[in-house]
């Protein structure tokens, strides 16, 4: 955290005003954390819904579900049935399959709903977004084949330009089919901290991606 390594530098600092700066910095990285508004701010940024991105009035072809990883039982984690109750619903709407895409939960997931072989695809091999990207070309012709993309909200930039940049068409799903409710409150929650570190993770992962030119 920022804020811990302030502290530590703070016990080093000599001059009076910079202390005064440090211990400033130190009260709002403490404190931006737990307001909502900040998280949904960040979020929003991770969203990428800019007005083209969204499905609008196309057809796409597929429903593509993103894994969320699952325990060490091998059970996919709770964040995995929300996408695919949602991507189901898509599927349902387009009437167009579905591809999981992921590694145990990709392949354990469809179990738990009452799917026909004929309304999905699994991916299992894929590890990250960028294996899944790679992986989808020896499935579907990227060229010619719109994408309908299923994951979290903060997932979306790095998910559309990876996938943009392996020359697929990918969309996101419009507000009315999925709801991307955003908390602009600025009461402290302990829920906001967990947020923030997740959107703080996928930063880092936008940023990584970038100096590994995988995007």
């Amino acid at each position: 955290m920022p804020s811990l390594w302030l502290i530590f530098l703070y016990l080093f600092i000599k001059n009076k005003f910079l202390k005064k700066i440090t211990i400033i910095i130190f009260l709002i990285l403490s404190i931006a954390p737990t307001l909502p508004i900040v998280s949904t701010y960040i979020e929003k940024f991770l969203h990428y819904n800019h007005k083209e991105n969204y499905i609008m009035n196309l057809k796409p072809s597929y429903i593509l579900i993103l894994g969320a990883g699952a325990d060490k039982t091998g059970k996919p984690y709770k964040e995995n049935f929300k996408r695919a109750k949602i991507g189901i619903e898509l599927s349902k709407k387009y009437s167009v399959p579905i591809i999981f895409s992921g590694g145990e939960d990709a392949d354990k997931l469809p179990n738990f709903f009452e799917l026909n072989e004929d309304d999905y695809i699994k991916e299992v091999e894929s590890l990250n977004t960028y294996d899944t990207a790679l992986n989808l070309k020896k499935i579907i012709k990227s060229s010619d084949r719109i994408l309908l993309l299923v994951t979290s909200p903060n997932h979306y930039r790095r998910a559309i330009i990876t996938l943009k940049n392996n020359n697929f068409i990918v969309k996101i799903p419009n507000n009315n089919d999925y709801n991307f409710d955003y908390n602009y409150s600025l009461i402290p929650t302990f829920s906001s901290v967990s947020n923030f570190n997740n959107h703080v993770y996928e930063i880092l992962a936008l940023i990584w991606y970038y100096l590994s030119g995988k995007i």
